[in-house]
């Protein structure tokens, strides 16, 4: 048994098999947690023989770090709130580590929102960012800003360049609009398949989509020349305009057996199928949000292409923390989530 005052918080959890963020708010006794967790965390104490160090404590509230965290603003169930959930974690477990996270959310469709949330980034001042970029245009010239004032920082969800980021935790897009049209190719090798996209709100929002449809078009053309795709731009804010594109689309094309929905919103195209069926239609979607996932269990949505959206945000917190404290940078700067495959009979446990 290690002697008491070398025992740190990382010994507990990994004593208790719970995060350093579990261990904290039961010795805190704050927060929420289980009685099961408790008792293994005060199982670990008294084995261990732990005894808090309150110079180190001390210490650490002097040396606390902030990390900003400027991301969208979300609805529950969607994509950004997935993210939020792995933000939230990461923020637990760094805690102990005296690294504070403070979000500064904007509203994803107003620039405005954006440059506030910057300005209020910088005013505030920090010792590291995660930027989740949505205006490139607005972004480019803060992440100047950051490099000039020597503040590190991590890209989540989508990266602009490649200079300066500690990391950037994601997926490979191009490939994930590979894995989609393969899929998608195991139900029907010709015939129309139809690609859903989000309308553009604005030139300068970023369509995180491009290479996902780019990908489906390659894989199409090399492995299935006898497929023909159609692209349809749906308003993701407007129910009745969405409705009314859908309709027209299908009036000229009923003939359709696939629809692959590039964006992170099957669930709106569940939606629609609701009070539309469309018989044997193979529908795929990407990223386990809560919203799509009950579009799969209960609905008209066949597959999802998943990432595992929680562990991307989690990470990033985590690494970013890790830099600020110390310097260690990632062993990978470009960190893309494993992608995996979603149908209604490997739901269990999920949702």
């Amino acid at each position: 048994m290690k002697e008491k005052e070398s025992v740190t918080v990382y010994d507990l959890a990994r004593a208790a098999g719970v995060s350093q963020g579990t261990v904290d708010r039961v010795l805190h006794n704050r927060g929420r947690f289980s009685e099961a967790t408790r008792d293994k965390v005060l199982r670990a104490v008294e084995e261990l023989g732990y005894a808090p160090n309150m110079y180190a404590r001390s210490m650490a509230q002097r040396s606390k770090r902030i990390i900003a965290c400027i991301v969208p603003d979300f609805e529950e169930g969607t994509y950004w709130d997935s993210n939020n959930e792995g933000l939230m974690e990461g923020a637990a477990e760094v805690a102990p580590l005296g690294v504070e996270v403070r979000f500064h959310r904007y509203d994803y469709t107003s620039r405005k929102s954006f440059k506030k949330a910057v300005e209020e980034t910088l005013d505030e001042g920090c010792n590291g960012v995660i930027l989740g970029p949505v205006f490139d245009d607005l972004s480019l010239p803060f992440v100047g800003r950051l490099r000039e004032m020597n503040i590190p920082f991590v890209y989540i969800d989508r990266k602009i360049g490649n200079d300066g980021d500690v990391a950037f935790y994601g997926t490979d897009f191009y490939q994930s609009g590979i894995l989609g049209a393969h899929v998608t190719s195991l139900v029907q090798q010709e015939g129309t398949v139809l690609l859903v996209a989000l309308s553009q709100i604005e030139p300068s929002f970023a369509d995180t989509t491009v290479d996902r449809r780019q990908a489906i078009f390659d894989y199409f053309s090399e492995h299935c020349p006898g497929i023909t795709t159609y692209s349809v731009e749906i308003d993701t804010e407007n129910e009745a305009v969405r409705e009314k594109t859908l309709d027209a689309f299908f009036a000229e094309h009923p003939e359709v057996r696939s629809a692959i929905v590039t964006n992170t919103r099957a669930y709106q195209f569940d939606e629609y199928l609701r009070k539309h069926p469309k018989k044997n239609l193979f529908v795929l979607g990407y990223d386990d949000t809560r919203r799509n996932l009950k579009a799969l269990r209960d609905g008209n949505v066949s597959a999802i292409i998943t990432r595992g959206i929680p562990l991307q945000a989690k990470n990033s917190v985590i690494s970013l923390a890790n830099f600020i404290q110390g310097d260690r940078r990632p062993e990978t700067k470009d960190n893309y989530l494993h992608l995996g495959i979603l149908t209604k009979h490997n739901l269990h446990g999920l949702f």
